[in-house]
């Protein structure tokens, strides 16, 4: 039959630093990998000892959407699903909430330059594609600053769901366009909160590269 165990968020910051060490050159001492879902995220590196120390934050794109709808328009997410459109003020408002919301950053996320893997859906490649239009470039963005984030929200913010869904959500998997503007803030609060200094996208299937490679997780059948 088929095996399904449920993975808690530290063994998913464990298989997310894989995910992200299988795709990048750069050493493992010195990898930090983030990865960041609907309802949390998390910055992981491999400490001087050879442990793993994680940054697990409870929250997520779809968390983000309920607080933008709830918390910061006064609505109720359950008659009320999309905060579409969303002013300037809305976002750099709900920026402030969710900073307010993430747990106390260590020392070493401090100007990091992390890896952020996920898939078209995930806020890092969202924020590259806001990039490439508002800068009206056609080649691909792959890295950010927290600047570039900011510029992302003042960008997209006020626009309507049409006009979200058709830049930006136009794929036939695509996240619904009232994602858009919460999921570009909650990447500005957590890099403003953690003073990261750049983000670079790293394209993966959820850390699907980070489960092949781990025996705990992953044992391929001998062939007969």
């Amino acid at each position: 039959g088929l095996f399904v165990q449920l993975l808690s968020q530290t063994d998913e910051a464990r298989i997310g630093f894989r995910t992200a060490a299988a795709f990048s050159t750069e050493p493992r001492n010195t990898l930090l990998c983030w990865d960041s879902g609907g309802a949390s995220f998390q910055i992981t590196r491999e400490a001087p000892d050879g442990s793993l120390e994680a940054y697990l934050g409870a929250l997520g794109s779809g968390l983000a959407t309920c607080a933008c709808v709830e918390s910061i328009q006064g609505k109720v997410f359950s008659t009320t699903p999309s905060p579409n459109p969303v002013s300037l003020e809305q976002a750099r408002a709900l920026v402030i909430y969710l900073s307010g919301q993430l747990p106390q950053p260590p020392s070493w996320l401090s100007h990091s330059r992390p890896i952020a893997i996920g898939g078209e859906n995930s806020m890092f490649a969202l924020a590259c594609d806001v990039l490439r239009v508002q800068r009206g470039q056609e080649q691909a963005v792959h890295s950010f600053t927290a600047a570039d984030v900011v510029a992302c929200i003042e960008h997209v913010a006020g626009s309507t769901e049409a006009d979200l869904q058709s830049q930006y959500c136009s794929r036939e998997n695509s996240d619904p366009s009232s994602l858009v503007v919460p999921k570009l803030c909650l990447l500005s609060a957590v890099m403003e909160r953690c003073a990261i200094a750049q983000v670079k996208h790293q394209p993966a299937v959820g850390s699907c590269a980070g489960i092949l490679v781990s025996e705990q997780l992953y044992t391929p059948t001998a062939p007969p």
